[in-house]
């Protein structure tokens, strides 16, 4: 999995970023099943660099029959038994559909700290809460976090 790199030259911000990674079971059936449903939730880590600072944070997004995180963003991390609690942000809200049926399209920004991300990597347990609905990152999400954070390390003030 690889991290990619751009650089808006009008903001002068540079962001790293995962692969958005599908939450849930690597099961053919269940991949195949939400193929055909289209319902899902998806997870990825952004990490920036602005005047030399740098910046984090999570990104979930959710594609559902129903609105859930429009009028409650917040997020409770659970590391390792430890909880954080946090306000996210809905940076995007839009409706889809695909032949007669209507989807809700939500997306769910959460700043983190760089060294909390660092801690997350190196944690046995972690489950993510926004709104009600819980997020368990799937496999892959801790190489691809480690590796966001190795190609970031060293980078800003």
């Amino acid at each position: 999995m690889a991290v990619s790199k751009s650089y808006d030259e009008m903001t002068d911000i540079t962001k790293f970023s995962t692969a958005v990674m599908r939450v849930g079971s690597s099961s053919m059936l269940r991949k195949f099943t939400k193929q055909l449903t289209q319902i899902h939730i998806s997870l990825q880590v952004v990490i920036g660099v602005n005047n030399g600072e740098l910046f984090s944070y999570l990104v979930f997004r959710r594609r559902g029959h129903d609105w859930s995180w429009i009028s409650n963003a917040n997020t409770i991390f659970l590391v390792d038994g430890n909880r954080t609690q946090g306000t996210g942000v809905v940076i995007n809200s839009h409706t889809s559909s695909n032949d007669t049926t209507v989807y809700c399209n939500e997306t769910v920004s959460q700043d983190t700290d760089i060294d909390y991300l660092w801690t997350i990597s190196k944690a046995g347990s972690v489950k993510f809460r926004v709104g009600a609905v819980d997020v368990v990152p799937p496999a892959e999400f801790f190489p691809a976090l480690k590796e966001i954070l190795d190609v970031t390390n060293g980078l800003g003030k």
